[in-house]
């Protein structure tokens, strides 16, 4: 028989298996609006009774706990001491409210033992569920339809790119929880990959595709085994985040013809890089991406979507300036050794990585902003890392020596970040760039913020060749 912290264990398994289940119906549907802060919350209270219930409760390690409060310090500091009149308090505020509830959610999972029948079944069977009906729907798209089991209703665009994204993580974290444990689960993990893989590709999205496509080479190249595959993508990840508005940007081979989405993220970085470049000690505090605009894209609806970098290495640098680029970098380092310390020699491993690769691809060309929607996104795939990065066996995380070393290096970090703003925060007043590094200067007060560096990288031709090839003087925020 069970005993009381067996039965709970189950509860706790149990109310994670419905915080999945509802999340993926959630992101099926009506992913954006109101709704999903009424999901959020909802999920957190039922996270809040999960978290109650379990038994010799975990808690996140010390250099975990750090970092949150380092995004906290630098955040708070950022819209208390703004570098620049482009940061918004409001929003700060607003992110927070969202992260509260998200927070309860990752405490939840991180209680939730990966071997329950109700995560080890529960969440392939959803992957497989979420799967069939994202392929439904975009075969739906594909041949003009509406869904045959919702005559009339026509999913939106948007949603239809979030619920696959979320399927993209959701499979290889089921991929994760069945693969090679016996034929039959193999089996079962091949037909999840084998849906997702269709369904991602009737898409017409092309980020969940690309994330699809590293991810399952990642994934095919942790089954080499060593460690020296997983240090090289460490390294170069760690400096894409801290060189990448440097290294841009990008030249663009002259007569290349670009589909509009992809021109408008080129557009998007190299407006971003131009002013991280003027900006890169402090940024223009939190908030001040979503003022971000670019040029009319012709063949795109005659606009970019503004309001962020389409970039989650762009916008720290935009809102945080190299505080948060490094954090960003200590961050991606504590999800390595998290994974490297439980997975290693594990039949999960490659998947686990795959989880990790899909999501340094989804948030390097789409998702980057602090909505309801993708702090859930973000809540929810972290969540996943922690779950099936602890299935099959056990498995220890980061050396203490390395979590102190993480904890006191972000002290540092947080210390010397609010130092700088109270330092700079004279700026707003009257901004300059005499004394210290380069900040962008305003033209006609916060409404219009012009680069003066010039960033016109883009030499376009064939269907774009009457877009202005250079973006001197180019207004970037409104």
């Amino acid at each position: 028989m069970l005993g009381d912290r067996g039965i709970r264990g189950r509860i706790v398994a149990g109310i994670a298996l419905v915080i999945v289940v509802v999340d993926a119906v959630h992101s099926f549907l009506w992913a954006g609006g109101d709704r999903t802060w009424i999901v959020l919350c909802g999920l957190s209270v039922l996270a809040l009774v999960g978290l109650i219930l379990a038994r010799d409760r975990r808690w996140p390690k010390r250099h975990t706990t750090a970092l949150f409060g380092t995004f906290l310090i630098l955040g708070t500091a950022s819209v208390l001491l703004p570098p620049s009149a482009y940061a918004d308090a409001g929003w700060w505020l607003a992110a927070v409210s969202r992260l509260i509830p998200a927070t309860v959610i990752g405490l939840c999972f991180l209680n939730v033992h990966p071997e329950e029948p109700a995560i080890r079944y529960g969440v392939p069977a959803c992957a497989l569920l979420l799967g069939g009906a994202v392929l439904a729907n975009n075969l739906a798209l594909t041949f003009g339809e509406d869904l045959i089991w919702m005559p009339g209703h026509r999913i939106s665009s948007w949603t239809v790119k979030y619920h696959t994204v979320w399927l993209v993580f959701l499979a290889w974290g089921a991929v994760a929880l069945t693969w090679r444990r016996s034929a039959r689960s193999s089996v079962l993990a091949a037909t999840i990959a084998a849906v997702t893989g269709a369904a991602v590709l009737f898409g017409s999205y092309d980020s969940p595709k690309f994330a699809l496509g590293v991810s399952g080479a990642v994934f095919a190249l942790a089954h080499l085994g060593g460690s020296g595959w997983r240090r090289v993508m460490a390294v170069g990840v760690a400096a894409y985040v801290l060189l990448a508005p440097f290294l841009w940007p990008l030249r663009v081979v002259p007569r290349l013809d670009l589909p509009p989405n992809w021109l408008e993220r080129i557009i998007a970085y190299d407006v971003s890089s131009a002013v991280i470049r003027s900006n890169w000690w402090l940024g223009l505090g939190f908030g001040s991406s979503r003022h971000l605009v670019v040029p009319a894209v012709p063949g795109h609806g005659g606009h970019l979507p503004g309001g962020h970098p389409h970039n989650l290495p762009l916008m720290f640098w935009l809102e945080f300036g190299v505080f948060g680029a490094v954090l960003l970098v200590v961050s991606l380092f504590v999800l390595y050794r998290f994974i490297a310390g439980h997975t290693d020699g594990r039949r999960g491993a490659p998947a686990c990585w795959a989880v990790l690769s899909a999501g340094i691809v989804i948030f390097s060309f789409s998702f980057d902003t602090w909505e309801t929607q993708l702090v859930l996104l973000y809540t929810m795939v972290a969540s996943l890392i922690v779950v099936v990065g602890r299935s099959d066996g056990g498995g220890s995380a980061a050396p203490n020596g390395a979590g102190g070393i993480v904890t006191r290096g972000l002290g540092i970090v947080a210390t010397i970040g609010v130092l700088a703003s109270l330092g700079q925060s004279g700026l707003v007043a009257e901004p300059s760039s005499s004394g210290g590094p380069p900040v962008v200067p305003l033209d006609n007060g916060p409404a219009e913020l012009r680069v003066e560096a010039p960033i016109g990288s883009l030499e376009i031709a064939g269907t774009f060749e009457n877009l202005v090839p250079t973006l001197d003087g180019l207004s970037v925020f409104e």
